[in-house]
């Protein structure tokens, strides 16, 4: 019991242990994720701005030109203020000519505050001859901002001036931030989810295990009883032919009769271990079931007390295995068989695939309580019976006594009585 309790605390910790790495791993393929969506939004909204700078910028230029006449670039107002009308933009012009405090600012209600003319002078070097806007980062009051910068000729190859076109990444910033929240949201979700998942899914994926652990406490539970008995009934035998020479003799036989029990229970532990841990392999051939009934019968010890009927029948199976299950279902019939009143006390009926074993003794209900030398037997039959495809099945008999019937693959569905 104890040892019972210990596994399964083992496996409960190992169930919240593979729960954890689950949701871990889940976690962290979930931040990744995350981390990769809102990187890759706040580049293309960065990438959209630019390039909406750039097109404003090159449309702005085109209504700024210098005028010899007047010597000062002149710029259609216009024009200047629907190109950022709406947007967190504004539109600077600045003439070299003329001292950077008389920069020209579009719209005349700036919604990012008066540049910095300090920051617009330190443009000067970047701006070249061309009409191709250059972007770059321009420091403002409210913090970073956006700027494209484009050249507007001269007399000459000296620029008079340029237009300055800056635009508050703000939103932007803010846009991704509240993505980067719904994503972090939808995350712990998924993560709660995900632990869940991971429980009933290592709960699930567990249960082959627990299983096998049932089955071999099972095993050696069933492995203790049916070793016990005959194992305190070979020492007690030993004792008292030791105790009393004169019955020496019948000490020895009865030894080796207990001996020869201990061995065919040995062989049906192996193979009922065999059976479960895969190891056992089933090989079909076609053979003769009835010649391997009479043969297994006729090598029991008891043979004479058993009757058998039967009719030739050929089955796909293995040789083995159906030898042992029908030893065992003989063998157990021949120590819990009561005979009946001019009947044999155990009759084996072969034909249709079937083999069937009727004693006359206590019936089913009564096998197994209080008696050894049942639980691993029949199990074994069980177990042959299912990897043959067949069915095995012990009912009490209309009359009494117990009717254990193993059917093949193509016998009949309902079992016939002897």
């Amino acid at each position: 019991m104890r040892g019972g309790v210990r596994v399964e605390r083992q496996l409960r910790r190992l169930r919240w242990k593979l729960t954890a790495m689950f949701t871990a791993v889940t976690v962290g393929c979930l931040l990744t994720l995350a981390a990769v969506t809102a990187t890759l939004d706040r580049r293309a909204e960065e990438r959209a701005l630019d390039a909406d700078l750039s097109t404003r910028t090159a449309a702005v230029a085109l209504t700024a030109c210098f005028d010899p006449a007047v010597g000062r670039i002149t710029v259609d107002d216009d024009s200047a203020d629907s190109l950022v009308l709406g947007r967190p933009y504004l539109v600077v012009v600045v003439d070299w000519s003329r001292d950077p405090a008389g920069a020209v600012v579009y719209p005349a209600r700036a919604p990012l505050g008066p540049p910095d003319l300090g920051a617009l002078r330190g443009l000067r070097p970047r701006v070249g001859p061309g009409d191709r806007p250059v972007l770059t980062d321009l420091a403002g009051p409210s913090g970073g901002w956006r700027a494209a910068v484009v050249a507007v000729p001269g007399e000459g190859p000296v620029n008079a001036g340029m237009v300055v076109l800056v635009g508050d990444p703000a939103p932007v910033r803010e846009a991704n931030a509240e993505l980067t929240r719904r994503l972090l949201t939808g995350c712990v979700v998924l993560a709660q989810l995900a632990a869940v998942g991971g429980y009933w899914l290592a709960r699930f994926s567990m249960r082959p295990v627990v299983q096998a652990l049932t089955r071999q406490e099972q095993f050696l539970a069933e492995a203790a009883h049916e070793l016990r008995t005959p194992l305190a009934a070979l020492l007690l035998v030993a004792r008292g032919g030791l105790a009393h020479p004169a019955r020496r003799v019948d000490a020895m036989r009865d030894t080796v009769r207990l001996a020869d029990r201990l061995g065919h229970l040995v062989t049906s532990l192996l193979t009922r271990a065999r059976l479960q841990a895969g190891t056992q392999r089933v090989d079909l051939v076609s053979m003769r079931l009835d010649q391997l009934v009479e043969q297994v019968v006729e090598d029991l010890p008891g043979a004479d007390a058993v009757a058998v009927r039967a009719a030739p029948t050929v089955v796909a199976g293995d040789p083995d295995l159906l030898a042992q299950a029908v030893r065992n279902l003989t063998e157990n019939a021949l120590r819990h068989g009561r005979p009946a009143a001019g009947a044999a006390p155990v009759e084996v009926t072969v034909r249709d695939g079937l083999v069937e074993v009727r004693d006359h003794g206590p019936g089913p209900h009564r096998v197994g309580h209080g008696s050894a030398g049942t639980g691993i037997g029949l199990s074994i039959v069980r177990w042959v019976a299912e990897l043959h495809g067949g069915e095995f099945m012990l009912v009490e008999a209309p009359d009494g006594g117990a009717l254990a019937t193993l059917r093949l693959p193509g016998a009949a569905a309902r079992p016939t009585r002897a």
